[in-house]
């Protein structure tokens, strides 16, 4: 429904061929946000076992996660470089977008399709990954902003279980402000919108409690306060 919107005349071909485009630069978007995070990972000595792409984002599969968590400097470098890389991407689609119309003017006051497909495509590619940088910047487990503020607070007061309950309970208080919204907007009306915030609300609801479920497990299993070591010493630079 965007492109119609915004380029319109064409014919139903037009906009079946760059709905599929815009699915692959969506596809190749998460993947690279989700390489930059394996790649920066891997710097750090640590196994990237897989990368899961789902419909609407993905997920790196870091083992030994405990030893980035513990270190403020790793953990906000590995979640930093997904976001980072999805705006830098958004920023060479723009160029490349205003190229094509400093070269060829307003593609839709012109009859030149290729350039008006090729626009209409670059301008997607740009809004993706503008949204998929700014969604995983929100500070909420298991997005890069919660794992950002996590690492923030270990850097503030260099307690680890302390950094974990407050990021997650952040998080866990987002959730329920994005179900609470998308239920408002169901009452308004518009069901199309709901669809998004209601699943997206339970998704890190169910994650973020289920971080700091784990946490707590490992910390008071595991590490119970008799046989726990003292905290390590950040290091710094």
């Amino acid at each position: 429904m965007l492109m119609p919107e915004i380029y319109s005349g064409l014919n139903t071909t037009a906009y079946w061929f760059m709905g599929v485009v815009g699915a692959i630069i969506l596809f190749v978007s998460v993947l690279l946000h989700e390489l930059a995070h394996s790649i920066v990972a891997l710097k750090y000595g640590l196994n990237v076992r897989e990368i899961v792409l789902y419909i609407f984002g993905g997920v790196s599969v870091i083992e030994d996660q405990e030893v980035v968590y513990k270190d403020f400097h790793k953990e906000f470098k590995i979640a930093a470089v997904g976001p980072l890389t999805s705006f830098v991407i958004a920023g060479i689609l723009t160029s490349l977008w205003v190229l094509i119309f400093v070269t060829l003017g307003f593609p839709d006051k012109t009859h030149n399709v290729s350039a008006i497909l090729a626009a209409g495509i670059l301008q997607y590619g740009v809004l993706v990954n503008i949204v998929l940088g700014g969604i995983n910047l929100t500070p909420a487990f298991p997005l890069d902003g919660g794992r950002i503020l996590g690492s923030a607070l270990l850097k503030s007061n260099n307690d680890y279980d302390k950094s974990t309950k407050i990021a997650t309970r952040i998080g866990i208080a987002i959730s329920y402000g994005l179900m609470g919204l998308g239920f408002l907007v169901i009452i308004s009306g518009s069901f199309i919108s709901a669809i998004w915030l209601l699943p997206m609300g339970w998704f890190l609801n169910r994650a973020a409690q289920s971080f700091y479920d784990n946490t707590q497990i490992r910390t008071h299993i595991l590490y119970p306060a008799s046989k726990r070591p003292p905290s390590e010493p950040q290091r710094s630079g």
